[in-house]
């Protein structure tokens, strides 16, 4: 019960975490993305 209590108060919080994750993992994955594909260009040359 308690548990369930918890997670129902917390579930707004979790929703503005989750937005704020999706876009700090896109702009992480947008940056892998350019390292990677520059380290496999330094590679090649």
């Amino acid at each position: 019960m308690k548990l369930t209590y918890a997670g129902t108060r917390r579930r707004p919080f979790d929703s503005g975490a989750i937005e704020a994750g999706k876009d700090a993992i896109a702009s992480f994955t947008r940056f892998a993305a350019i390292a990677y594909s520059s380290s496999l260009v330094y590679q090649q040359t």
